[in-house]
């Protein structure tokens, strides 16, 4: 018998991220957003999300709220448990990127997203640098404290390890991957910048500060919305299109579902 002839909507096209076409500067909010309803629902979800526990914060600030886990500065609150798991999702979309578009180069970020979950989950650099006041002998300067030299040089270290990776994957990557990579990179600096940079200056200025703390609200909701920017991208990057989950019937296909369902990621024998 010859080979079987499978519909059209049951081929499959196996993409190499070296094949895909990348936007211009100019065309990266359309491409990014336009017709994009899976876009939609998760920034929706998660901005919607990031800004009801800001306003919590704010709340459990003002009103002297005795319940810390309200709190978006504080380790292992709900805020930084939600963040844990827009980590998660970078895990798992960042998986669903290596294999749908073959990619080794993609593969390099599963060590920092699963970096950030660790360290958020496990207190890393908080506890490794109190480690290194003793070790180093690390003294108070600057208005800083101790700790907050021993949380930078772990950064640091975690930095220098997971960027050789990231620089060998960006070398030898293709234009598409270089294009993620720097997309990727800048929100990450981003991210560090509200993670560090923001983070000592709360430590240097946290007296003169008034009855609500608007630099943790900067620092930690900066990182919120930076992490969820991450996410989204994440999801842009492996899913196209979307339609409503329950559509009119139409012919013209197996399934009896509408044909432009079949006409992301499949193209004809």
């Amino acid at each position: 018998m010859g080979a079987e002839h499978k519909p059209e909507h049951m081929v499959r096209h196996r993409l190499r991220l070296s094949e895909v076409a990348i936007p211009t500067f100019s065309q990266f909010p359309r491409w990014l957003f336009k017709d994009q309803r899976a876009v939609w629902v998760m920034i929706t979800f998660l901005l919607v999300a990031d800004l009801v526990l800001i306003a919590v914060h704010t709340y459990a600030e003002l009103a002297g709220s005795s319940n810390e886990l309200l709190r978006i500065d504080v380790d292992r609150g709900y805020a930084e448990s939600f963040q844990a798991i827009k980590y998660i999702y970078l895990i798992v979309l960042t998986t669903f990127c290596v294999f749908t578009y073959r990619t080794w180069q993609m593969a390099i970020w599963l060590l920092l997203f699963g970096y950030l979950l660790v360290d958020d989950m496990m207190m890393v650099h908080e506890t490794y640098g109190f480690a290194l006041i003793d070790i180093l002998g690390l003294q108070p300067a600057y208005g800083l404290r101790a700790l907050d030299f021993g949380e930078v040089i772990v950064s640091a270290i975690a930095a220098i390890t997971l960027g050789i990776p990231l620089m060998i994957g960006f070398l030898y990557g293709n234009k598409p991957s270089r294009w993620l990579y720097s997309l990727m990179l800048t929100l990450v600096c981003l991210l560090a910048t509200f993670g560090v940079i923001v983070d000592l200056a709360h430590v240097k200025f946290a007296e003169a500060v008034g009855h609500f703390d608007w630099i943790a609200v900067v620092e930690d909701g900066g990182e919120m919305i930076v992490v969820t920017w991450m996410v989204v991208l994440a999801v842009r990057v492996v899913v196209s299109g979307g339609s409503p989950g329950l559509l009119p019937e139409s012919t013209g296909n197996d399934a009896g579902l509408p044909a432009h369902q079949f006409q992301t990621g499949w193209v004809s024998a």
